[in-house]
């Protein structure tokens, strides 16, 4: 194990800034950077669930609702996912990078497609929306 390795595992181990210790030993001088850059949400889509209660969306997200997937006009970031009456999210927050790459795939009838980056499952809906009942 290298010396940066040894670092990185000793400040995982430790207390509640674990995470930002493991990496800043990892990455360096890099890593202010990285982390700005993880925390940027000026690039997210609103992804409408169509089975949420249309007053609970319009309640949280106005205007956003008139279509299914409907980009963060305001500039800033979208408000978090909140519950209908029945329980269910109003919308999904999605990185709009992901989105454009799930809807840049060529589908054609009776593909198969393995999603090997499946967590949180951003690109896996917009790909199964458009397969329809494939």
């Amino acid at each position: 194990m290298s010396k940066r390795e040894k670092q990185a595992a000793k400040a995982a181990a430790q207390g509640p800034d674990a995470f930002d210790r493991w990496f800043a030993a990892r990455y360096g001088d890099r890593w202010p950077a990285l982390l700005a850059a993880m925390k940027v949400t000026d690039g997210q889509v609103a992804r409408i669930n169509p089975f949420a209660q249309p007053a609970a969306v319009e309640a949280l997200l106005g205007a956003l609702q008139a279509t299914a997937l409907s980009g963060c006009s305001a500039g800033g970031p979208l408000p978090p996912p909140a519950r209908d009456g029945e329980g269910l999210c109003t919308h999904y927050n999605l990185d709009a990078a992901s989105v454009r790459v799930a809807r840049a795939l060529p589908i054609t009838d009776g593909a198969r497609i393995l999603d090997l980056c499946a967590a949180p499952g951003g690109k896996s809906l917009i790909l199964a929306e458009r397969m329809g009942s494939g």
